[in-house]
């Protein structure tokens, strides 16, 4: 199941059925964000436990992308907004 959200200019494309769970992109965007690695305080959330069910963004997300390269599974994809 697919699911985007858009701001503007870019939008992240949601592919839940390929996340794994590794909370990397919530590793990056705390990072980024906070200066911390702390998955609580990122600005994406990951729903579900055994099997991902949702990927959401906070009202606070940018589409920075930042969480976008960190997923080697192809969940998230950073596209320009048409």
């Amino acid at each position: 199941m697919q699911e985007e959200r858009a701001l503007a200019v870019r939008k992240i494309e949601f592919h839940p059925e390929k996340c794994t769970g590794c909370m990397q992109c919530l590793m990056a965007c705390s990072l980024k964000y906070e200066g911390l690695v702390n998955p609580l305080k990122a600005r994406t959330k990951i729903i579900g436990r055994d099997i991902v069910t949702k990927i959401v963004l906070s009202p606070e997300c940018t589409f920075c992308g930042a969480c976008v390269p960190v997923c080697y599974y192809g969940a998230r994809k950073l596209k320009e907004a048409s």
